[in-house]
Formats: C-alpha cells, structure tokens, sequence
C-alpha cells in the first residue's frame, strides 16, 4: 500500500501512538508561543490547537476529571490584583492557556517590579503543582 493510500484511522493511531501530551501534562510541561506582528498570526490558533489536543486526554481512562481553561492576561492581572475568585480556577485548573501577553515599554522600573511580584506566585505555584502552561505572548 502506498503513502497516499493509508487510512485516515491508520494516520490517527499513529499520531495518537506517538502524542506526547500526556506525558508533558504529568510533568507540568509549559509551552511559550511569541511572536512579534501587527496582523494576526496565528499565535492563540496554535495553543488552540495544543488545547484541543489536551482536551482529546479525556478521552483515555482516568483523564476524565482534568479541567481547562483560558484567560486574557490582563484579566489574569486584574483577577490577581483585586483577589477575585476565579483566580483559584486559574491556578488549580490542569490545563491554562494565557492569551495576549504584551510588553508594555511605557511602564516604570517601579510597575514592572510590582507586576513581577504579583504574577510571579502564580506562575510558580502552576509550576510547582506541575500544571502545564500555555503562554501567548505578542512580542
């Protein structure tokens, strides 16, 4: 049989066979997509994409309790900031994705100090907790 014959279930199975997103959720594997650009490029499509391949976990035995989610960085900022529920959400759930990351060159030394300590906890407890972390950055 040749290469442009084989079955989509034989090319399934073999990418299923192969996929190594379990292993990176058990060992907390973060993911990083960046990329500067003005038009869109495809940046959030791709942690879509690695979403809806954790999403297919569920599928196998004993995966059926993970939970995911997804959050705009300045909602995550503020969510922290003013100590809003949903923050426990964030930094329990097994799989996040954090959308829309910038790089704000205006802020003072001074913000950038205290975005750094406010955010960083979170992170390092995902971290810790070995959640995986889908960040999108835009620079």
């Amino acid at each position: 049989m040749s290469n442009a014959h084989v079955s989509d279930a034989k090319i399934k199975e073999f990418f299923n066979h192969h996929s190594r997103m379990e292993e990176r959720r058990k060992k907390g594997n973060n993911v990083i997509i960046f990329g500067e650009s003005i038009q869109p490029i495809g940046r959030t499509l791709i942690a879509s994409i690695i979403m809806k391949e954790a999403i297919k976990l569920r599928m196998k035995k004993g995966d059926r309790g993970q939970s995911y989610d997804w959050v705009d960085f300045s909602s995550l900022k503020d969510g922290i900031i003013n100590d809003r529920d949903d923050i426990v959400d964030y930094r329990s759930c097994d799989w996040l994705v954090v959308d829309n990351i910038e790089y704000n060159e205006f802020a003072t030394v001074k913000q950038k100090h205290f975005l750094n300590d406010i955010v960083t906890p979170f992170f390092i407890g995902r971290q810790s907790d070995n959640l995986p972390t889908i960040l999108v950055f835009k620079f």
